[in-house]
């Protein structure tokens, strides 16, 4: 439970959150790839590997997974910038989740501690994106 606490709290910097976003669209691109292999093996195949409602709720799930990791990002970068969390939900929105997401990458964070921690440690740390 204190890792998902860790998730959500603190800062990141624009570094290691740009960093972090690779991860889940790796995971994503991956595992659309074995589901698009699956699925030809299947359609090919006399035997079935794996029925389609197991791949979607497979895929559900990862994508799932994948949005979790991204949200925590965000909340720690708006956190860096002295915002709540909660505007990461203008995420949902569609067009403004874009507007949302270039703030994230371009805006400083705040330039000394504020009431979200001190200031993140600016190297690259594969630490700080996955929580503390």
């Amino acid at each position: 439970m204190e890792y998902l606490k860790s998730l959500f709290n603190g800062r990141i910097g624009r570094r290691n959150y740009l960093y972090g976003l690779i991860l889940p669209i790796l995971v994503l691109i991956i595992s659309d790839s074995l589901g698009g292999i699956t699925s030809l093996l299947n359609y090919f195949s006399s035997e079935t590997l794996a029925s389609d409602e197991i791949l979607a709720s497979v895929f559900i799930l990862i994508i799932l997974l994948a949005y979790f990791f991204y949200l925590s990002l965000a909340i720690r970068r708006l956190h860096d910038m002295g915002k709540s969390g909660w505007i990461s939900l203008l995420g949902l929105i569609p067009f403004i989740s874009l507007i949302v997401g270039i703030a994230l990458l371009f805006n400083e964070g705040a330039s000394g501690e504020n009431k979200y921690g001190p200031i993140p440690n600016q190297k690259l740390s594969l630490k700080a994106i996955i929580g503390k």
